[in-house]
């Protein structure tokens, strides 16, 4: 919170105008911002910037993967207030509203009672954002809603509403219009005189059921900020870490570079390639890692969080919570990722510690060759697999403790401006020369790799391992990539940071 007060952020597209709906928002006391309609990985992009509120009003579903119920979870096990209306919101909220996201509006107790069940009884086409998300077609839960308001006003009769609806249900939602059902009227007959009066009816007295329920949904997150206490309690949620899970959040976690969004995982492949130090980095956290599992295996705990950060040096030169802010966003970190970090490099010290202190000889090498000798023993690790990719589980490799680290050495942010570059190259190389990436053979990236590592072409899969690539299939996809704005790009291609 940037001036103390909550921040909201909610997902809006053809539902209402951004301006109206900002109009709305007025009255709340927080700092909001208004979002695209919401896609799968949305929720995780936000990271560590979660916001306190989360409304979501519009979704895309048809050409992107919709929003998945399990970052919904995670956003609610992080803490956030999430809600939902109108059209997606609605949708996810019916199914998730007992693991504590909050539904709102008519058309979310639509779904909830069971009057409506269709994904597509909200889905609409729209203009894209540069079109102001302006609506082509109507919802069928407007329009069942309209013709039978109309009927029940005796605007038409229940025949000519009956037929309706059912003639609107059996089109594609993107065939849906109310210019396209008084078409299929007439042709069937329908009087002139009742024909007029309905189009007159919709016209002047439609409701817009689902934009009534985006500004439910506003007044709903005012009245929360303003009572908390008058909330229902909501449930405890644990989201579980499957690789499913684990996998989406690889591909979405990220930052901002150039106005673009750069995963995470994506910087670091890029370093794994482009780093001549990668390499001997990997060695070391691998050294790190057995050192952790000897922790684990010992029951070694680390000093508590506020201790950590009490002996780290530059947060304890920084005299206010302003400094140590921009000293995390600087070094892309959270607090937590912070004294994780601190808390890995105290327990790898405390197990050297301890295997130097009990040999009484040769000092922290020593100590090192000892512990990597008895963690491999007990892991049954060969000689050379200590310094492969260090996996989670089986092929899942443990990328955060990395990136972590590059962060706190203050080398990400070279890293990421670096990733960022290659992938706005490629955009850009693609639009004249389609499919080159693609085209490439895998023999000339693996000879462009050798000569780039000074390695020679016989040990290209093992300099591959060394750099932490779990595949060819992970080399190739960052290889042609790098290639690709290193031979086509504008900008000459500098070397990587070091670690």
């Amino acid at each position: 919170m940037s001036d103390g007060r909550a921040r909201a952020c909610f997902f809006l597209g053809p539902t209402m105008p951004a301006a109206s709906f900002r109009e709305a928002c007025q009255s709340l006391d927080a700092e909001v911002s208004l979002l695209p309609p919401v896609q799968q990985g949305d929720l995780l992009r936000l990271g560590e910037e979660l916001p306190d509120v989360i409304g979501i009003i519009d979704g895309l579903f048809f050409k992107v993967p919709s929003v998945s119920h399990k970052e919904i979870l995670w956003a609610l096990e992080r803490g956030a207030r999430v809600l939902g209306a109108s059209s997606l919101g609605a949708l996810r909220a019916a199914e998730l509203d007992v693991f504590g996201m909050e539904g709102v509006g008519r058309i979310y107790r639509m779904y909830k009672d069971g009057e409506i069940d269709g994904d597509d009884e909200v889905a609409v086409t729209h203009t894209d954002e540069a079109g102001g998300y302006r609506l082509l077609t109507e919802p069928l839960v407007n329009i069942r809603y309209n013709l039978l308001h109309a009927r029940a006003r005796g605007v038409i009769s229940p025949r000519t509403a009956g037929a309706l609806i059912e003639h609107a249900k059996g089109l594609p939602f993107t065939e849906r219009t109310y210019a396209a059902l008084l078409s299929f009227a007439r042709s069937e007959g329908a009087p002139a005189d009742e024909l007029n009066a309905l189009r007159a009816f919709l016209r002047n007295g439609a409701t817009d059921l689902k934009r009534e329920d985006a500004l439910a949904l506003a007044r709903a997150v005012g009245e929360g900020l303003g009572e908390p206490g008058r909330r229902a309690p909501r449930p405890s949620v644990r989201v579980h870490r499957t690789i499913f899970f684990y996998l989406l959040q690889r591909e979405y976690t990220g930052h901002s570079a150039g106005g673009e969004h750069v995963p995470d995982v994506q910087v670091l492949a890029f370093y794994k390639l482009l780093s001549g130090s990668f390499p001997r980095f990997l060695g070391r956290m691998s050294l790190r890692w057995l050192a952790l599992e000897e922790a684990h295996h010992r029951g070694i705990k680390p000093p508590s969080g506020e201790e950590l950060l009490a002996a780290f040096p530059p947060w304890r030169a920084m005299q206010s919570e302003a400094e140590r802010r921009a000293w995390l966003e600087a070094h892309f970190l959270s607090e937590s990722e912070l004294v994780t970090t601190l808390r890995e490099r105290n327990m790898e010290s405390q197990v050297v510690a301890l295997y130097a202190a009990s040999r009484q000889a040769g000092g922290r090498a020593a100590a090192y060759r000892r512990v990597v000798a008895e963690v491999s023993a007990r892991l049954i690790l060969r000689d050379g697999e200590r310094t492969r990719p260090m996996l989670i589980r089986p092929g899942v490799p443990d990328e955060e403790m990395l990136l972590r680290e590059i962060k706190l050495r203050g080398r990400f942010r070279a890293a990421l401006r670096r990733a960022q570059r290659v992938l706005r190259s490629n955009t850009e190389i693609s639009d004249s020369l389609p499919g080159v990436a693609e085209a490439l053979a895998v023999g000339r990236l693996e000879r462009w790799f050798a000569e780039r590592s000074g390695v020679a072409p016989e040990h290209v899969e093992r300099a591959l391992l060394d750099r932490g690539f779990m595949s060819l299939h992970e080399f190739l996809a960052v290889a042609r990539l790098a290639y690709v704005d290193e031979h086509f790009g504008v900008e000459p291609m500098s070397p990587a940071p070091g670690v």
